[in-house]
């Protein structure tokens, strides 16, 4: 075989344009995703606690705002959570495994904290008050079914 005859590849203007199309599909899911957060900055955030699905507190977070406890017999058992400026956090649980209070604070939209074994969800959600008063919570199911 001849030099040039070889198999081989070469890299050229078409592969250079394929690499920045696909890099640029890459990066506009993350343009959108940070231009959204910005959007939320200036909203309100709120922690939620369900328990078995079901809401069993919800407490604004904002700057200026005093700590704010809750607590809750879960099937016997305790489960305090903690509200303050900065996010939320599970205090104590009397679950065995105690990975909900060793996840730490949450304080970014869409954060969870959960205790399986309780069948406890804290969650940070993100809540939208239009100038009518009207409350949008985004974390809402948005689908009907029948």
């Amino acid at each position: 075989m001849t030099e040039n005859n070889r198999p081989g590849f070469r890299f050229g203007l078409r592969d250079l344009l394929l690499i920045v199309t696909l890099a640029l599909i890459g990066v506009i899911p993350l343009a959108v995703m940070l231009n959204m957060r910005g959007s939320e900055e200036g909203a309100r955030t709120e922690a939620v606690l369900t328990v078995a699905g079901a809401e069993v507190w919800r407490c604004a977070i904002h700057d200026g705002m005093e700590p704010e406890e809750y607590s809750t017999k879960i099937d016997g058992q305790f489960f305090t959570v903690i509200a303050d400026p900065t996010g939320a956090y599970v205090r104590h649980s009397d679950c065995p495994d105690q990975i909900c209070a060793e996840t730490g604070r949450i304080s970014t939209v869409g954060q969870t904290v959960v205790c399986v074994p309780l069948r406890a969800v804290l969650r940070i959600d993100f809540v939208d008050t239009d100038e009518a008063g009207v409350t949008d919570s985004r974390s809402a199911v948005d689908a009907v079914s029948g």
